[in-house]
């Protein structure tokens, strides 16, 4: 397979997402309940699905049929305008906002996918029509479910617009024989899912630097810049040793692993936006929810690299579980928010020595 460039117009797309998923933390922030009740955290997962579903078709159309033509920029433009309306139909109050919004979605799925089959009939000589039947017939099945969702009167309809965006997000996972059979082209779709999470991490200093006075420069801001570089260089180291030579792959392993980073990256935005400018952490939900995102954040990133390249054998394994393990217990006892971002501030410091020591010492030093 040719080498494949991520164009502007995906550049474009990916940084209006972001900027829509710092939305979908504002209304989960205003929900009266707190970030851990199961509702306000079934609705913040049902937001944030609802984007990365779309995203996810997307970014796998783009990636097998994109190829500059004027219809393709067309529908980008028109998928970018639905999103952006959709964005205002995210609202703490999700009752007062559930029609339209369940609509903008349904047009997004149906937009999506007669994308799918345009692109194909156009490209029939290259493609087989099983490989896009799963993708139409999903998005078909969610719009479905979601005008059902439509005609349900009581706060169950939030369920089952749930239940319609999950089938959207999980049914490709089922056909993996068919996407095998043309493989995406991999180092475009691990650079896409870097600069996605680049920009989170952009999003994330953006609102850091938004605080910050010069006249009373507090010491957690300082801390919180530093954890996120370390974030980040973790990061690009991972993505930096990660193998892309051109095999026929199917992308989903990278692709959901960089899904459930980017919402446990967006879940420590959402902790830190309530705690910065706390001494200690104001409950006992904030303070576990803190700890879970950053671990998976670490584990997904460790998977990741297991997955896509040779850096970790057995001994490596063994010392980065150490490391995490005692990450849990010292964050665990601990309450202060400085305290426990130093720790992971000192964790990720560790696991950079351990994985990727000799890489730096021969290229950098």
């Amino acid at each position: 397979m040719s080498k494949k460039e991520v164009s502007m117009s995906e550049l474009f797309f990916d940084l209006i997402f972001v900027s829509i998923l710092s939305q979908v933390n504002q209304a989960t922030e205003h929900m009266t309940d707190g970030i851990l009740s199961i509702e306000s955290l079934l609705k913040n997962f049902m937001l944030f699905l609802i984007f990365v579903a779309i995203w996810v078709y997307r970014t796998l159309l783009v990636n097998r049929f994109f190829n500059k033509k004027w219809y393709q920029y067309a529908f980008v433009f028109i998928d970018m305008f639905l999103i952006i309306l959709l964005s205002k139909a995210i609202n703490s109050d999700f009752q007062s906002t559930f029609t339209p919004g369940v609509l903008i979605t349904i047009f997004l799925f149906l937009s999506i996918a007669t994308q799918y089959i345009l692109n194909y009939i156009i490209n029939k000589e290259r493609f087989d029509i099983r490989l896009i039947l799963p993708y139409v017939l999903s998005l078909i099945l969610a719009s479905l479910i979601s005008i059902f969702a439509l005609f349900i009167n009581d706060s169950s309809n939030v369920l089952i617009f749930l239940i319609a965006v999950t089938v959207a997000s999980i049914v490709p996972l089922f056909f993996q024989k068919q996407a095998k059979r043309y493989p995406v082209y991999f180092d475009h779709l691990s650079e896409r899912l870097s600069l996605f999470v680049i920009l989170m991490f952009g999003e994330g200093l953006i609102f850091i630097a938004s605080d910050i006075s010069v006249f009373s420069l507090k010491p957690v801001y300082i801390v919180m810049f530093v954890l996120l570089v370390s974030l980040f260089i973790l990061y690009t180291l991972h993505y930096k040793y990660t193998e892309k030579e051109e095999k026929r792959r199917t992308g989903f392993f990278t692709l959901y692993i960089h899904l459930f980073l980017l919402y446990f990256i967006d879940i420590m935005f959402l902790v830190m936006n309530e705690e910065i400018q706390q001494n200690h952490f104001s409950s006992f939900n904030y303070h576990y929810l803190y700890i879970i995102s950053f671990l998976m954040y670490l584990i997904l990133l460790l998977f990741n690299t297991k997955h896509y390249s040779n850096i970790l054998n057995s001994t490596k394994v063994k010392l980065n579980t150490m490391v995490i393990i005692i990450c849990v217990v010292l964050t665990s006892i601990l309450n202060s928010f400085i305290l426990i971002n130093i720790i992971f501030i000192f964790t990720i410091v560790i696991v950079v020595f351990i994985n990727y020591k000799d890489k730096i010492k021969k290229e950098f030093i």
